[in-house]
């Protein structure tokens, strides 16, 4: 297979060649950050799109933090029409998605609850999934789901060299195309299939881990991720449901 490597420019007509689904796909050499992008476009459009960019100087994760973007990253994210009754299983979808694309170009990565992925013990990519509410009566009308991936070949910044990994060799036209359909697949899935997948797809089932709840700090260990998405941690005192929050390993061996 012919790898067309991250200094390459993305072409529309290379990632046409590896996706069967005809969604408006809007490419930039630069942006403040795609999600952004997507929020101002859905005001005029009603349809699903996606828009992808080379650099992204606004990058956000969650909790508002920052998300590093280095040039000729993967900066991508799709603008979806919401689906009742769905909502609790958007990040989980993406997740599986972005893993399933990911090891249709050669890199096998795992999941670290919500929907970060992981390889070898280190971040490979953060997802960020927004609502668009109606200002009516705030139901939700569509979900942007936002990934970028660590494809850059430039270094990582010192306090990110311990805890990110960069995936070599991908091209990412192959990665957009291989992407959207990916999520269109598992947005259209039944959810126990994107639930099953999820658990398959996961690394923290079975594992120690630390984490907060209730302004305590506890620790645990995973027993399930339940049909809401939801991490169930077994301690000393009892069963731990977890809907958010960060979680870590307490030994990543």
């Amino acid at each position: 297979m012919h790898f067309c490597y991250n200094k390459n420019m993305l072409e529309l007509n290379k990632i046409d060649h590896w996706r069967s689904n005809r969604l408006p796909f809007f490419l930039k050499a630069e942006t403040g950050s795609t999600n952004v992008d997507c929020r101002v476009y859905a005001e005029e459009y009603d349809g699903d799109f996606i828009f992808l960019a080379e650099k992204q100087n606004a990058g956000r994760g969650r909790r508002g933090r920052d998300f590093y973007s280095p040039d000729h990253g993967f900066y991508f994210s799709m603008c979806v029409n919401a689906v009742s009754g769905k909502e609790i299983l958007y990040t989980l979808v993406c997740a599986v998605a972005a893993a399933e694309a990911l090891e249709g170009c050669g890199q096998k990565t795992e999941i670290k609850w919500v929907n970060d992925l992981y390889q070898n013990g280190k971040k490979a990519a953060g997802i960020l999934c927004e609502a668009i509410r109606s200002n009516e009566d705030f139901t939700l009308k569509k979900v942007i789901i936002g990934i970028g991936i660590n494809v850059s070949e430039d270094p990582f910044p010192e306090e990110l060299k311990d805890k990110a990994v960069r995936l070599g060799g991908i091209d990412r036209n192959q990665l957009a195309g291989l992407l959207s359909d990916a999520l269109l697949k598992w947005l259209g899935a039944p959810e126990e299939e994107v639930l099953r997948e999820y658990r398959h797809r996961s690394f923290l089932i079975g594992r120690e881990v630390l984490y907060e709840i209730n302004g305590r700090e506890k620790s645990g260990r995973v027993t399930d991720i339940n049909e809401k998405g939801n991490l169930v941690v077994l301690t000393e005192e009892g069963e731990d449901v977890l809907a958010s929050g960060e979680i870590s390993l307490k030994n990543w061996k």
